[in-house]
């Protein structure tokens, strides 16, 4: 089901979402897609106003386009796509600035791939390139 591009702004399943885009929800009125209005909390992770965010058919945070550069469970995450694990880490994202994961020290811009854990699985040059599984 698709509002689109409603004309105010919805407080929808506790979800604060910005009119003027389109919001999804799945057949039970839960927001999957949508923009944030306002700083919000989903599946404790704490969002700026104007994130699109994705959540998957159990509700957990999937995918978010961040409008800046944010810390994330530690981890200098830049703006733009990053994508989360079911249990809300960090899965793959781009770093805003230099990091040390796993005893590696990462430049700025390269894009790291995680494990469940938390653990390194790879690393690259650039912005997300897939992780839609």
């Amino acid at each position: 089901n698709r509002i689109t591009s409603p004309s105010t702004n919805y407080v929808i399943d506790g979800i604060p979402v910005a009119k003027g885009h389109a919001i999804e929800l799945d057949e039970q009125g839960h927001v999957v897609e949508g923009v944030l209005t306002v700083d919000h909390s989903v599946q404790g992770i704490r969002l700026p106003q104007g994130t699109t965010f994705t959540r998957d058919a159990q509700l957990k945070l999937k995918a978010a386009y961040l409008p800046h550069d944010l810390e994330i469970k530690g981890q200098p995450v830049q703006g733009g796509l990053v994508f989360f694990h079911p249990n809300g880490r960090l899965k793959e994202f781009t770093l805003s600035e230099k990091q040390r994961i796993d005893g590696t020290l990462f430049p700025k811009g390269t894009t790291i791939v995680l494990d469940p854990n938390g653990r390194l699985l790879e690393h690259y040059p650039g912005f997300p390139k897939y992780s839609q599984d």
